[in-house]
């Protein structure tokens, strides 16, 4: 039971060093962010990425009708940058991990992408 919790312990350091890293996006690089985590903390991280930058979208619908449109191209550059990864040289396992992270991103991603692009600006009529 003791080993347990240790593992909780850690794995709930390395995530919140992970959001931390996210959350500096001054200096953030994706690929360096995905080299430098588990594979299963990568995808939480692209997870929290798109989350965050669709609710932003979504927050700013109303004032930035462009918003919407920007934030999807965000997100197609991502998988982009995560597709030309996998034609490196990379290690088995790095092989492996980047072509999860693209199969997320186009299984999840398209999806959510459709989401943001399908939302439009709502036009409120004042009485």
């Amino acid at each position: 039971m003791a080993l347990l919790k240790e593992a909780q312990r850690s794995l709930h350091a390395v995530i919140r060093q992970a959001h931390q890293t996210i959350n500096e996006m001054t200096s953030f690089n994706l690929i360096e962010f995905l080299n430098s985590y588990p594979a299963q903390v990568g995808l939480l991280g692209l997870q929290l990425i798109w989350t965050r930058s669709a609710s932003e979208a979504l927050r700013t619908v109303k004032t930035d009708r462009n918003i919407m449109r920007s934030t999807a191209k965000r997100f197609s550059d991502m998988l982009d940058l995560l597709i030309d990864q996998t034609t490196k040289d990379l290690s088995r396992i790095e092989r492996t991990k980047f072509e999860t992270f693209v199969q997320y991103r186009i299984s999840i991603g398209l999806n959510k992408r459709d989401f943001i692009l399908s939302k439009k600006p709502i036009k409120y009529k004042y009485r």
